[in-house]
């Protein structure tokens, strides 16, 4: 597994980009994206479970859900899918939402940025291994909600090296199990 994570952007429209190598097939790495059964196992930072899925893999679908922590706190989300390129790329509007779906603040960021463009693409690297790159950047944001995002980066780091962690432990199964 190689995660790379660049240094801060020089300016505040610079996407937040991770990379991940999984040593699975790209069909592999794609269903654990995209097949909701899969997605539940894996999907969210270390602590959190999914306690709520519907999804509509196409242009114009979405992906809504909730985490729950440990400690019973929930948080619903939202992907609004703008463009799905089969094997290869995933484009979505991100953002936080109510039980019913409407885009919501942050719960504990009000300047967050109110949606995030996310970029994931797959790439195959030999037949048994998949290159999966995540591009983030606010969408529509004012100044302060990029200087928030631009803020955050290294708790998004964190984050995405803790639900890359969760994913590879669903494909290759937690030896602690």
């Amino acid at each position: 597994m190689t995660k790379t994570t660049p240094p801060p952007a020089e300016t505040a429209f610079e996407p937040f980009v991770v990379i991940d190598e999984v040593a699975v097939p790209l069909a592999v790495a794609w269903a654990a994206h995209t097949q909701i059964d899969q997605v539940t196992q894996w999907f969210g930072s270390a602590g959190t479970e999914v306690v709520h899925a519907e999804m509509d893999l196409r242009e114009g679908g979405s992906f809504h859900y909730c985490l729950r922590t440990s400690e019973g706190d929930e948080m619903w989300g939202k992907q609004r899918y703008l463009e799905v390129v089969p094997l290869q790329k995933l484009v979505f509007l991100q953002s936080f939402s109510d039980k019913d779906g409407a885009v919501k603040r942050h719960p504990a960021a009000t300047t967050w940025p109110l949606e995030t463009l996310a970029v994931t693409t797959f790439e195959d690297v030999d037949g048994e291994t998949t290159k999966l790159t995540v591009s983030w950047a606010p969408h529509n944001a004012s100044a302060e909600e990029q200087s928030t995002f631009e803020q955050a980066r290294e708790g998004m780091a964190h984050g995405f090296d803790g639900m890359f962690d969760r994913l590879e432990d669903f494909l290759f199964g937690d030896e602690d199990d």
